[in-house]
């Protein structure tokens, strides 16, 4: 008897390209202005939804910890891949792909997060000890804005260079020792001015700024 999981993917469709997408995005709000035509944009809607089915599932798996079922992972995530389709903005010119993955991964965070509080007593304490050692859960006084942020730059959203990665690390304090201009001119062998070091940093600011999504968040680095 197959269960929800495998009658979930045979429903999915293939991963769009970038092209059928943008097709379909500026389809679907070419279809919103027009407020009559409410069955074709569910087939829109529909055909996006079940193009990313899998990618729900596989950061479910990622982000599943003891004591909470994959069907509930998979259910909020469902629930976050309808909403990211009403919200994305396809003129933005990257993929939706990413757009979800990353408000996955936010979600995800924040809902273990209400799960542990939820269920203090239920849920495996090695769940919580996995999150707290990887930053995916902080504590309650930490602003969860600052790990999105530490997730960008630990997962490399923007593809910084090796140099702008190290740099950036050292000046935010993440995952390496927070360093001064001149500590950072000594770690680069001197080969940089202050002026080079801080255009370098700038630069690699402004590409962090670009694909953090959560304005919010992007304010950080302001």
């Amino acid at each position: 008897m197959k269960n929800s999981i495998q009658l979930l993917m045979e429903h999915a469709l293939p991963p769009l390209t970038r092209e059928k997408e943008c097709e379909l995005f500026h389809k679907l709000a070419r279809l919103r202005r027009k407020k009559s035509y409410l069955i074709l944009q569910r087939d829109v809607t529909t055909t996006i939804v079940r193009a990313n089915i899998p990618l729900v599932i596989s950061v479910a798996k990622k982000q599943q910890c003891p004591g909470i079922s994959l069907e509930q992972f998979i259910a909020e995530g469902l629930t976050k891949l309808l909403k990211c389709v009403n919200t994305f903005d396809y003129t933005k010119n990257f993929r939706f792909s990413t757009y979800l993955y990353r408000s996955l991964i936010r979600m995800y965070k924040r809902f273990i997060q209400l799960e542990l509080q939820r269920n203090r007593g239920k849920v495996n304490e090695k769940c919580k000890n996995e999150f707290f050692q990887y930053n995916y859960l902080t504590d309650d006084s930490i602003d969860l804005r600052l790990c999105d942020l530490r997730t960008a730059i630990q997962e490399n959203w923007a593809d910084l260079s090796i140099i702008e990665l190290v740099l950036i690390k050292h000046t935010y304090n993440i995952g390496k020792e927070l360093k001064t201009m001149n500590q950072l001119k000594l770690l680069m062998g001197s080969r940089m001015s202050d002026k080079q070091l801080q255009q370098v940093i700038a630069g690699a600011i402004e590409k962090l700024k670009k694909v953090l999504i959560d304005d919010e968040t992007a304010e950080i680095l302001a």
